[in-house]
């Protein structure tokens, strides 16, 4: 995966995945609290946050997911993560798209006025 600068393409790539949440996303982004990436097949933007050892994907967005799950996981092992939290308000998507993988839910929030934010975490066997 490659780093991306913060540009209007990405945010536009990006705004399906972020629910509303663009402002802060994009404040994170230029804080450096959050990074944002694209995957080598440049299928897949994805925005992530170190919380500890855990990569918490915050967004992700774009086609392919199944296919890229090799390089997303070696992307948390060569950045010493420990596991991966996927935040997500498609979780038929992100099941799909992690097919075959140990991800486990392990939280829902409720929202009052979209959809509800699913939470998975897959632990990183090293």
């Amino acid at each position: 995966m490659r780093k991306l600068p913060l540009s209007i393409e990405a945010m536009r790539a990006l705004k399906p995945a972020l629910q509303g949440a663009q402002g802060t996303i994009k404040r994170e982004i230029k804080q450096g609290t959050s990074k944002l990436y694209q995957t080598d097949n440049a299928n897949l933007i994805v925005v992530i946050r170190r919380e500890g050892n855990t990569a918490v994907f915050v967004a992700v967005a774009g086609t392919k997911l199944y296919q890229a799950q090799d390089e997303l996981i070696g992307f948390a092992r060569i950045n010493h993560f420990t596991s991966i939290r996927f935040h997500t308000t498609h979780p038929e998507r992100l099941r799909k798209g992690l097919a075959g993988l140990p991800i486990k839910r392990v939280a829902i929030r409720k929202s009052l006025f979209g959809r509800d934010e699913w939470i998975y975490l897959l632990e990183l066997n090293q």
